[in-house]
């Protein structure tokens, strides 16, 4: 599409270059007026150009001359005029026997050569302007030197604008050039003050028409961003959803217009950015929100999450799962806005990273994210729930102490009519993808996908654990991202491949962890959570039981009730591309 605006655009440029060298397709013919050189000499030394516009004939150039009593010719006017039949000659010519004492020809400057009597004109003349001869082509000025001939003079009269007035006057005489004139001494040639206003004024034209047709190219292209992505390829469209309709809005927000709140979200300050968008602390009238805002190249991602929302989640509400507020989109805007509920503390990395946590605390979180993640994995009242992306930074800090879990952009629902297999893909953060996605093959069920997230919520467990005072004497490390100490912090997908699937490489624990009953009860639940083999992850259920059990000091093994069932024997197998 880009291609084909940039080829309009230069056959229209090429359009109007042509209509402007035909538009000025007229003749330029000497001009000459004795009137105005009696009164103005200079004008004459300097000599003008008459440029002559196409009308309903073609122009003509013409020169009037009389003689002296001593058989002189002096020219009295030149300049355009209109063409007949008796000006069809590449040059001006008449006998000296007429009394008219007039010639007409076509092309340009053919006035400037007056053929006097039956002689073809010669390439040298013999009176000057100003010591000088001056011919102008389309390419631009061009000199030429000229010897005096005494004998049947060709006369090159002084060359001026030319004037509406009829009748000659005195003549003026032009001398002959002095010897050693040479070209440097020569003026360059000057247009009338007609000519060059005629000229500058189409070239301004042009210049103006070209100007807009960039100025409409490139809002063009500005405003198809807006509308595509930034990939130019086109945003999908999904007439069945509400959402591309009308903005989406919590129960609390149902009396309100969506359009208008939307408009009048005010973004304080940015808070996160990551590949699928920017996350902003906003203002939505007098409530402090969170802002998700999403390109138009990652509407999929946005559209999936608001589809959770509203058909799951909003439905559904639970105390660990963020809290929805408005979904929608700015009016002459392509970013995607999704408005939730606002908490101050930031995610678990934040928390983590700013301190250690005390037993208590750690529970707290590890009880209300395993309830959240519990909540979404349960199939009763709704389907199923793979979150996809879990991890730390997508756990969020209540004011409480308590974790709900946010960032549901890949999260996949398993409804009773769907095929499974339209759900499968290698999405994720590499660091907490589970064996099964990185070697390539999962089962075809719906277990499957939710031990993905068991795999995951391990990894996070492990993050609270290492950051957990469990005794006053524990010297508790920094804050780390798992396998960060062995693949550093931005490690490849064949690197953590290669250590997670072939090595079976896992975080390691403090032998220290293992002498506390609760925090050794915990190393235990997350090796089962990582475990290479996906049928011995506890399920969520299961872990929340677990976690429930180590914060009252009930030291109990999973129940085997709780763990998922295996997969029968027709479960195919998906090689994950």
């Amino acid at each position: 599409m880009e291609a084909f605006i940039s080829l309009w655009i230069l056959l229209c440029s090429v359009f109007l270059l042509n209509w402007q060298l035909g538009w000025t397709d007229g003749l330029v013919c000497n001009g000459y007026d004795d009137q105005k050189c009696k009164t103005n000499p200079d004008a004459c030394r300097r000599g003008l150009l008459e440029f002559c516009p196409p009308e309903d004939t073609d122009p003509a150039c013409f020169t009037f001359w009389k003689e002296t009593a001593e058989g002189d010719v002096v020219i009295q006017k030149q300049g355009c005029w209109q063409k007949d039949h008796a000006c069809n000659r590449s040059y001006c010519a008449n006998s000296r026997t007429d009394k008219i004492h007039f010639c007409c020809c076509t092309g340009h400057h053919c006035n400037q050569l007056v053929r006097l009597g039956d002689a073809k004109p010669r390439p040298h003349v013999d009176q000057l302007l100003d010591h000088e001869f001056r011919a102008l082509n389309r390419t631009g000025v061009v000199w030429m030197d000229a010897q005096p001939v005494k004998e049947d003079p060709i006369v090159i009269p002084a060359t001026s604008d030319l004037a509406s007035s009829e009748k000659s006057v005195a003549p003026s005489v032009i001398q002959p050039p002095a010897e050693g004139t040479t070209r440097s001494s020569v003026e360059p040639l000057a247009l009338t003050w007609s000519s060059l206003t005629t000229t500058l004024v189409a070239v301004i034209v042009l210049i103006c028409l070209l100007l807009l047709l960039l100025v409409g190219y490139f809002a063009f292209r500005f405003f198809r961003r807006q509308l595509l992505g930034s990939d130019g390829k086109k945003v999908p469209y999904d007439a069945e959803s509400p959402l591309m309709m009308a903005p989406l809005m919590a129960a609390e927000y149902a009396d309100q217009d969506g359009c208008v709140l939307l408009k009048n979200l005010a973004l304080l300050e940015r808070k996160a950015m990551g590949r699928y968008g920017e996350v902003w602390k906003g203002r939505l009238g007098e409530v402090i929100v969170a802002v998700k805002i999403t390109p138009a190249t990652e509407l999929a991602s946005w559209k999936n999450e608001v589809h959770i929302y509203h058909n799951f989640l909003m439905p559904n509400p639970h105390l660990y799962i963020l809290r929805f507020i408005l979904a929608g989109q700015r009016a002459a805007e392509s970013r995607m806005f999704l408005v939730t509920e606002y908490h101050p503390r930031g995610s678990l990395v934040d928390l983590l990273k700013g301190r250690t946590i005390s037993n208590e605390e750690a529970d707290t979180v590890m009880c209300s994210m395993m309830a959240g993640l519990a909540f979404l994995h349960d199939s009763d009242g709704k389907p199923a729930i793979a979150h996809r992306d879990f991890k730390s930074t997508n756990v969020l800090i209540k004011a409480d102490g308590t974790a709900c879990i946010a960032d549901f952009g890949l999260a996949t629902s398993f409804e009773a009519d769907e095929r499974i297999g339209d759900k499968h893909g290698q999405v994720g953060t590499r660091r907490y993808m589970a064996p099964e996605l990185l070697e390539g093959a999962i089962s075809l069920n719906v277990v499957s996908f939710l031990r993905v997230d068991v795999y995951a919520c391990g990894l996070v467990l492990w993050e609270i654990l290492s950051r957990t005072q469990l005794t006053r004497e524990e010297i508790v490390g920094i804050f780390r991202l798992p396998l960060e100490e062995e693949l550093g912090t931005s490690p490849t997908n064949e690197a953590v491949q290669t250590a997670v699937v072939h090595k079976r490489l896992r975080p390691s624990f403090k032998p220290s962890w293992r002498l506390v009953p609760r925090s050794a009860g915990l190393c235990q639940t997350i090796e089962e959570c990582w475990d290479a083999d996906p049928e011995a992850r506890p399920s969520a259920s299961c872990l929340l039981n677990r976690m429930r059990q180590l914060s009252t000091g009930q030291i109990n093994e999973c129940d085997s009730s709780c763990r998922p069932s295996a997969p029968s024997a027709s479960d195919e197998v998906l090689v994950v591309g």
